[in-house]
Parts: C-alpha cells; structure tokens; sequence
C-alpha cells in the first residue's frame, strides 16, 4: 500500500523539486494539515487532498489513481479535471522541478502561460496549442495511452484547449515566438500524406498557425540549425515581487517508446525535463535563443507574408503527393 505520508516525506519532496511550503501553496492543503499526514495525526485523508497532493508533486494519473485505490477512493474522473488546473494556476515554478512522461508536462506548460510576459519557444515542430484537440487523442489511441488511462486523454485534449485560450488572451498585451528547425517543420508538414484522419489533422493545425502567424504579437521562424534541446523561456511581467523571476522549462527530445510485451503498457514514465527559475540557467538559454535568431534564421522567410505562402505550398505540395 502506498501510504500519503510515503508521497510527503522530506526525501520525495527533494526528490520532486519542491518544498512543503510550495506544497502547501500550490495545492491548498494548509501546512499544518501536511505536519499531521507526516506525523500519522491523520490516517485517512479525503480523496480530493490526495488528488491535490499528487497533481501538486508532479506525479502520473497512474500514480495518483493507485493511492486512492489504496485508501479505497474512486479513481480520478472527468469532475476532477479543475483539481488540476487550480494546482497549475496556483503554481509558482520555482528551484528545479522534474517532470515526466505523463499529464503534469503539459501542466507545467499551462502554469507557464498563466503568467504574464513574453515568450519563446524552440521546438521540432509548430505549437502543440495550435493543434486539434482531436489529434491528441489519435495519437494516445495509436500509443495505447487510453487503454492505460482512459481519462489521460481527456485531460490532455481539455488541457490543450485551456492552453490555447491562455495564448489567445497572452497575445493581446504580450509577444510570442516559436523558433522551429526548418527541416523537422518539413518533416512534420510530411504527414499530410498519411492516411486519414491524420491527415486531416496536420493541414488543420498547418492552418491555425498561418492564422496565427497573421497576429502581430505572434512570430514563427524557421532555422537551419536543428536544435538540440527544446526549451521555452518565459520573461515575467506584472507579477507578485516575491516571483518575479524569469521561468524557464528544458525538455529534451524523446526516443522510441518500447512498451512490455503483451500488455502494450509502458514500463514507467521517464524523466523528460526539468522548470526552473534558476537566474544562470535562464541566461544561458536565452544567450542560446539569441543565436538561433541573429545566426540560423532562414532569411529569405523572415517577412510574415513570405512565411505564410512557403507554409501554404508546403501544405499544396504534400497534399498532392
């Protein structure tokens, strides 16, 4: 049985990039009530602080579902989504914080566009906010996600539209800029010529981005180098003077999923990045953004118009392929 104190102990709070404090903040569940989970004072715990609690520890659907089984409480369902968007909105990141192969990634990213600022990102492919939810879905079905976890997919698809409404206010004040390496948007655009329904799906999300990209506060480059990590720096403004330090997320590129035999599950979730405020990490991060934008950007597309149509017969080409 995994026990809620076993969750809160002082080893897998170090072990999860967080304090009790933060714990405290971020989930709502007062310190003192912590202190008696710790110290046994309280031996069951309700259903909704250990959702909390795990959300709040970064910890897999997967992970939380079996404590609560343990504590003989209904597994996490579609009415406990806001659980996991008030712990992202409450959210400061700060220190370091890991985070895995599972829902609290894109958490961590939804806590980043809640605050104010500019934004860039680097990736292989356009936005994952700009795709049709639907897509989500296609895509945990081929990984046999859903089967693991019915309601993870779910809760991606729901994530993505928040997400998406998040950048949408965002860009009314502040500026946004995806940075992409030219041939993995080439190799991404590629997948038109797949069969449907994913085909339909990358010519949509293709086509948000051209809408996007109309914004003015929304800029797309393409670069000749292909970027070896992914990361998304988030200069804060207007915030609280006590957070007012700039957030950065490092996550690097994933390799082949090799699931157990028989069962199509995967054997755990792996480490896939880390969020931090660290000031030096930043720095270099940011000096690492400046030279793809001064040094690797394809110039012939840095016209906003110029981008728009070699997009547009990207999308032409691939389909009549």
């Amino acid at each position: 049985m995994t026990t809620i104190k076993e969750l809160i102990g002082k080893e897998q709070l170090l072990k999860r990039g967080i304090t009790q404090n933060e714990l405290s903040k971020v989930t709502g569940v007062s310190n003192t009530y912590i202190n008696y989970l710790r110290n046994e004072k309280i031996m069951s715990p309700g259903r909704e602080k250990i959702i909390a609690i795990g959300a709040g520890l970064n910890y897999s659907l997967e992970e939380i579902n079996q404590v609560l089984k343990d504590y003989r409480f209904q597994e996490i369902y579609e009415d406990d989504f806001e659980i996991f968007f008030n712990i992202a909105r409450s959210r400061k990141i700060t220190g370091f914080q890991p985070f895995y192969e599972n829902i609290n990634y894109g958490l961590l990213l939804y806590t980043l566009e809640s605050i104010p600022g500019d934004k860039y990102l680097i990736n292989k492919k356009p936005s994952s906010t700009l795709e049709p939810p639907e897509y989500i879905s296609f895509r945990d079905k081929l990984r046999a996600r859903d089967k693991l976890n019915p309601v993870h997919s779910e809760l991606k698809r729901l994530l993505a539209v928040e997400r998406r409404k998040l950048l949408v206010l965002l860009l009314e004040k502040y500026k946004v800029t995806y940075i992409v390496c030219k041939h993995c948007f080439e190799e991404y655009a590629a997948r038109i010529k797949r069969n449907e329904p994913e085909r339909t799906y990358v010519i949509k999300h293709l086509n948000e981005l051209i809408n996007f990209i109309g914004h003015r506060n929304y800029n797309f480059y393409l670069i000749e180098q292909c970027p070896r990590l992914r990361f998304t720096l988030k200069y804060c403004k207007d915030t609280e003077a006590a957070f007012d330090k700039n957030n950065l997320i490092i996550y690097g590129y994933g390799g082949h999923i090799y699931s157990k035999p028989v069962t199509g599950i995967n054997e755990r979730d792996r480490l896939l990045g880390i969020a931090t405020d660290s000031t030096k990490l930043f720095e270099h991060f940011a000096f690492e953004k400046d030279d793809y934008l001064e040094n690797y950007v394809v110039s012939s597309l840095t016209d906003k118009k110029n981008m728009i149509s070699y997009i547009e017969k990207t999308i032409s080409l691939n389909m009549k392929s």
